[in-house]
């Protein structure tokens, strides 16, 4: 992708429109859930080299045991674990090793003692919600288990700030369309704000939203399932935030005001963009 293009800060705020809505994304947006399950990663990789299997054998193996593992049961935290056991299994057996009770144990326990941590806010999370939310309506579309975002979301404290909340399997244009309807918005209106470029970004863009697509801060930390890198999507589309606090100063900008033309319908599996630019 081209270098970011950011709004310059201006000192008056951009006013807000009844109608305008921003959708959040809430994990690695508005809380570092990704620190958490990196954590686990990194023991888990930690464990099976002292067991004779390689870094790089461990991660491709997990990366890719856990992408259709996401397939079968969706951004649940118990998932991790399945994908642990089903990576271990596979190496072993591949090598011809023992299988260990003890490395079973350890898996375990590795995963079992953050399974169900609600991760720390970003920052200037709750100083954004609280500015956007005079402004703007605001929905919050998050995937996962019902259970484990509704309890993050209680425990943050940030229900109140929206009008709706969505906790779904997936993120497609569709959802982004039936969420503004359920805030009775205009696409052209709104925008979407997370930091996943394939679930945040294109299918907003797609229904004809604006977007800002906000850096995880750990850049080392990537994830198989969430890549995007065969998708081709030209930055005049969106914006890209170094942080929460960048989210505002594009908000704010005069750059993020003009509403995007109504974008083409999409064939399944294609990616079409509005027909102007931000």
């Amino acid at each position: 992708m081209n270098d970011e293009k950011r709004g310059s800060i201006d000192s008056a705020d951009w006013p807000g429109d009844s109608q305008s809505a921003i959708v959040f994304d809430l994990d690695d947006t508005l809380i570092d859930t990704s620190r958490v399950f990196y954590s686990i990663r990194e023991r888990f990789i930690e464990l099976l080299q002292k067991l004779s299997f390689s870094r790089d054998a461990v991660l491709q193996t997990f990366d890719r045991i856990d992408e259709n593992n996401i397939k079968r049961f969706g951004y649940i935290s118990e998932r991790m674990l399945v994908s642990m056991r089903e990576t271990y299994e596979e190496l072993t057996l591949g090598t011809g090793a023992s299988f260990s009770a003890a490395a079973l144990r350890a898996i375990s326990r590795s995963q079992s003692g953050a399974q169900y941590i609600v991760p720390r806010p970003m920052p200037w999370s709750r100083s954004l919600l609280r500015w956007c939310s005079r402004k703007y309506t605001l929905a919050l579309v998050t995937r996962g288990s019902e259970a484990l975002q509704n309890a993050k979301i209680e425990r943050l404290g940030i229900r109140h700030f929206f009008k709706v909340i969505r906790i779904v399997s997936r993120k497609d244009v569709k959802t982004f369309l039936d969420t503004l309807a359920m805030l009775k918005c205009d696409p052209h209106l709104c925008t979407s704000v997370g930091d996943s470029v394939l679930h945040d970004i294109v299918p907003a863009i797609d229904a004809g939203m604006k977007a800002i697509h906000v850096r995880y801060p750990m850049p080392f930390v990537h994830w198989q399932h969430d890549s995007a890198s065969d998708l081709s999507l030209e930055e005049d589309f969106y914006r890209t935030a170094r942080d929460l606090r960048e989210v505002k100063q594009l908000l704010i900008s005069a750059e993020m005001a003009p509403a995007l033309q109504p974008a083409q319908a999409a064939l399944p599996g294609q990616i079409v963009l509005p027909a102007c630019k931000l």
